[in-house]
């Protein structure tokens, strides 16, 4: 009996033990990134430089997902998902720039970091609509409310339109534009069953 009790009590120390710790590691990580392109005014961090493992790992669209996953079922999960969305909005403005003044040099970098960001704002707009609005009784207010939310849910897909227009004007090199098409593609899937989910 004691064995057995020692055996859960192992099991449950070590689930607490983790929780967080994708969070807590993306975080640091997003942290070091910032401290290293602080070092580098005049040039934003490319996987293929000596220090571009750093990029790789923050914008690894699968690492964010997992973090996502990990702090849904916190109850500070709000707070973490806002900090998150904070630190990534300079890393976003970065290669979001870097993608349109320097083509064909940061397609890699950007295309991963679209999926993040993608992947950021879904989290986001599935936290508002787990709000509770009940206790709003103006009519009026009621329905901007749902207005903006139905915004919010289809934010992504202006996202997704931003990604079809870059596509199609050519924005990426040859050896991107298949990644671009089959990353929109999917990305348009994962939206639409959104949507109709919503509806």
């Amino acid at each position: 009996m004691n064995k057995l009790f020692l055996a859960v009590f192992l099991i449950l120390h070590t689930s607490f033990a983790y929780a967080g710790e994708k969070f807590d590691s993306l975080k640091k990580e997003i942290e070091d990134y910032l401290v290293e392109q602080d070092k580098m005014p005049d040039k934003i961090i490319k996987y293929g430089d000596s220090n571009g493992n750093i990029a790789l790992t923050i914008l690894s669209p699968k690492k964010v997902v997992d973090v996502l996953d990990e702090i849904s079922q916190e109850k500070d999960y709000p707070s973490k998902l806002w900090l998150l969305t904070q630190r990534y909005n300079p890393i976003g403005h970065n290669y979001g720039n870097a993608f349109e003044q320097s083509p064909g040099q940061y397609d890699a970098e950007y295309l991963d970091y679209f999926e993040v960001f993608f992947w950021l704002m879904v989290a986001n707009t599935k936290q508002l609509q787990k709000a509770n609005y009940d206790s709003v009784k103006d009519e009026n207010v009621k329905a901007m409310i749902q207005n903006n939310l139905k915004k919010a849910i289809e934010f992504p897909t202006y996202l997704l339109g931003v990604l079809d227009k870059q596509i199609k004007n050519k924005q990426f090199r040859e050896d991107h534009t298949e990644k671009a098409i089959a990353q929109l593609k999917y990305l348009r899937e994962v939206q639409s069953q959104r949507i109709s989910a919503s509806n």
